[in-house]
């Protein structure tokens, strides 16, 4: 009897149809790579915005005859470019006439007094006052409340008060509220984020002057920040920002984060920074005032027309005779005396 046979038969395999699939797809994709970088020389930009020529397009469309011979035969000169930042001009800057502000009668708290407690009592008697002035962010660079702000997180400069409801009761008590913003004295900012800061030029280090540090008021960071604050306190329902701390020590050391061949002196970029932030005030809907520090990097005629107010302190004589002279000063409440403990006689003033 003859032994049956057994034959195996293996199951049908689909792996080749599979490799075949993935060879194809990784092909294509590096055929769509290659394309993507190849092309980038053949975009074009203009007032019309994007578009891509082709390769017969590029150079030759309007030149015939003896034109496009000319062309092929003319030597290609290479051109030295080189990028020159001068000194910026302000002279036509318009900013702000002061307009339509009222006087200001306000009491000073300082950042250590932003409480419940204090704003509390604040918003159920403001007694002789018509406004509140709250250090928010003071030369330490260390914020007074709990900021929403992404920079304020992450640098851990930021503060506990929550604002929110206090600024809601003091504005429904009819409040005037003022945000005092230390804007380049910032130790702590500066610190933490080394490339925003001010450097030594010699030793590449953060600029310190008596223990101080300042921003960058050309560097993004800066001005993000500074911007970032303004539109949260805006939101928050403040009226008016005072910039304290705008200004730069007078120091050939100073270094900038910014590329430029030549380096600005102190005056001109404390300016940039003023001319930018008035901008950003005007969007947000707010009024912006300034310090008034008597340094040399702070330029008077230019503060009267980028800040609504100046404030000097009280019974400086030659500050108020320098300010006074401003064109822009007749405006009511523009020169705003600060003093301590009593109420100055000026048509606006703080009390500290």
């Amino acid at each position: 009897m003859a032994r049956p046979r057994y034959f195996y038969r293996g199951e049908n395999s689909y792996a080749w149809i599979i490799t075949l699939v993935a060879s194809a797809l990784v092909a294509l994709i590096l055929i769509g790579v290659w394309l993507f970088y190849d092309m980038q020389q053949y975009i074009v930009y203009d007032k019309d915005g994007v578009r891509v020529v082709r390769p017969s397009e590029l150079g030759t469309e309007e030149l015939t005859g003896g034109e496009a011979a000319e062309a092929e035969a003319r030597p290609f000169t290479p051109v030295d470019v080189e990028l020159v930042v001068d000194k910026a001009d302000y002279s036509d800057f318009t900013g702000t006439d002061g307009s339509g502000l009222n006087a200001l009668h306000a009491r000073y708290v300082g950042a250590e007094s932003v409480t419940d407690t204090i704003l509390g009592a604040y918003a159920a008697n403001m007694g002789p006052y018509n406004a509140l002035v709250l250090q928010l962010k003071g030369p330490s660079g260390l914020l007074a409340y709990h900021s929403r702000v992404a920079l304020a997180n992450s640098y851990d400069v930021n503060g506990t008060a929550e604002l929110a409801e206090r600024v809601a009761k003091l504005r429904e008590n009819g409040a005037y509220l003022v945000a005092e913003l230390s804007a380049l004295t910032d130790g702590a900012m500066a610190v933490r984020n080394t490339p925003a800061a001010m450097r030594n030029a010699g030793s590449g280090k953060v600029y310190l002057k008596n223990g101080q540090a300042w921003l960058d008021p050309y560097n993004g960071v800066t001005r993000e920040y500074l911007s970032a604050l303004m539109e949260e306190l805006a939101e928050l329902g403040f009226d008016e920002v005072l910039l304290t701390g705008l200004w730069l020590p007078e120091d050939e050391q100073l270094a900038y984060s910014a590329q430029m061949t030549a380096t600005p002196d102190a005056a001109s970029a404390v300016s940039s920074l003023a001319v930018y932030l008035r901008g950003r005030a005007d969007a947000l809907g707010l009024r912006l005032s300034v310090e008034w520090a008597g340094q040399t990097s702070q330029d008077a005629a230019l503060f009267f027309r980028a800040f609504d107010r100046v404030v000097y302190p009280w019974g400086d004589a030659e500050a108020y005779a320098a300010l006074s002279a401003m064109p822009g000063t007749e405006r009511t409440g523009r020169l705003v005396a600060s003093a301590l403990a009593v109420a100055p006689q000026s048509e606006s003033y703080i009390v500290r």
